[in-house]
């Protein structure tokens, strides 16, 4: 998760890095791409998380 957020900022404060380094950045990804508004979160969840695990998405999770 460390590395996720090192890289969002760099991305977001490009002036404030000169580099960075990361070592083994197991599962980064750019969220903003991915997970636009609670629909696309929702079904990103429930493809990777549920889908995969045979676990059962709850009404409670939507509120």
């Amino acid at each position: 998760m460390g590395g996720m957020i090192d890289a969002r900022c760099g991305l977001m404060y490009p002036e404030s890095v000169n580099q960075l380094f990361l070592a083994e950045p197991l599962g980064l990804e750019d969220w903003v791409q991915v997970v636009q508004n609670f629909t696309t979160l929702k079904k990103y969840e429930l493809y990777y998380y549920f889908h995969n695990l045979n676990a059962t998405w709850k009404p409670d999770y939507d509120t």
